[in-house]
């Protein structure tokens, strides 16, 4: 369930008037626990369209007087003094009761479509590419119209039809959430093979530094970037060895945090000073995804085990190195009239959604698509 979210409606700073609104499926719950109508025969749990007058409840004590508006079982209003004192009393208040804080603008959001929509319409202000902002903002209209079809396959029954349906939505999830959070690309191998320099290749400019001396990365450096569109963030790792330096040790420890979380590793090896068993080795401790040959203009080493041979220094094959990451990230893009899961919440109703039509309990997953279609 998605948390009671709340946002004042007014400009920040000292005013005559303060306006604070409160959405959420605990919204009139939390409303119970933090106002007093003067009238004590109203109940705030049914009161609704109702303009209530009372007091604010902090911390069991009755505090400040202000006016309550109920509009729906979902949503209400604070209407209270201007004053910055009383807003921190009604923000901490509302927090200590589990509702969540968000920016005014991410409320507009909310409030033009519900709990699902306005999650929904939310996530296009957080493309950071101009090919994922497309995507995003074509989700609602596309939600629209995928959950239509499930509710009218429920209506009928048809198990089947709203099960493939929900299944085929699900297989986008790794594509849709990433449309608002970057794919995570690491950059493994030993000290000293080139891993700074290839970022900073690919980069355009020197993110990460590069010294002759081997263990110069002690830490994941990170950079964000665009590949063919997609958000991409770069991390650089410290080389993985065996070391007596302490620092150097707790870089190699975050470096095989990092390859754990990533979403591609590229294991980088020096092709002027490698061989054969040696590259096996790293595969076998890396698990990488492709293998970069590195300092190709210094050797014409030829391993089977190879991806793409490049140089960092000399730009060889970058270009080639590049596409071939984007293709590895997304190797298939969903068709213009399929919906996607973009977020955490998409995913969970969608197979909440799928486990009761399978179930055959129809009147269950009636009752959860009117919730999604607001």
């Amino acid at each position: 369930m998605i948390p009671t979210r709340f946002s004042a409606a007014t400009a920040s700073g000292k005013a005559a008037i303060a306006t604070v609104i409160v959405v959420g499926e605990d919204a009139l719950r939390i409303a119970e626990k933090v106002f007093r109508p003067l009238n004590r025969k109203v109940k705030i749990g049914v009161a609704h369209d109702r303009i209530l007058y009372g007091n604010w409840i902090d911390e069991g004590q009755s505090g400040e007087d202000l006016i309550v508006c109920t509009h729906s079982p979902t949503q209400f209003e604070i209407h209270c003094h201007g004053s910055i004192a009383a807003l921190e009393i009604i923000t901490r208040t509302l927090v200590q009761h589990g509702a969540v804080q968000i920016a005014p603008n991410e409320m507009t959001c909310l409030l033009a479509g519900g709990d699902y929509f306005g999650d929904l319409n939310r996530t296009a202000t957080l493309a950071s590419t101009a090919r994922t902002a497309v995507l995003l903002l074509k989700q609602p209209a596309l939600h629209r119209t995928f959950w239509t079809e499930i509710s009218e396959n429920v209506g009928k029954r048809q198990t089947g039809p709203a099960v493939e349906m929900l299944d085929e939505f699900l297989q986008w999830t790794g594509f849709g959430l990433h449309l608002t959070q970057p794919y995570k690309v690491v950059i493994c191998g030993k000290p000293n093979v080139g891993k700074s320099s290839l970022i900073n290749a690919m980069l355009g400019f020197q993110r990460a530094i590069v010294h002759d001396v081997a263990g110069t990365t002690r830490d994941a450096v990170s950079e964000m970037t665009a590949i063919d569109g997609w958000p991409v963030e770069l991390v650089d790792t410290a080389g993985i060895r065996m070391s007596s330096d302490a620092v150097e040790q707790q870089g190699v420890a975050i470096a095989r945090e990092s390859l754990v979380a990533a979403d591609l590793r590229l294991l980088v090896v020096d092709l002027s000073e490698t061989d054969s068993q040696s590259i096996v080795e790293q595969v076998e401790m890396h698990q990488p995804h492709l293998v970069i040959g590195n300092k190709s203009d210094l050797a014409e080493a030829d391993f089977e085990q190879i991806s793409l041979p490049v140089s960092a220094t000399e730009k060889v094959n970058l270009e080639e190195l590049i596409q071939l990451i984007a293709n590895r990230l997304v190797p298939k893009v969903p068709e213009s009239s399929q919906a996607v899961p973009v977020s955490d919440y998409c995913v969970q109703l969608a197979k909440e959604l799928r486990g009761l039509i399978a179930e055959a309990d129809f009147e269950a997953a009636q009752q959860k698509i009117a919730v999604i279609q607001g």
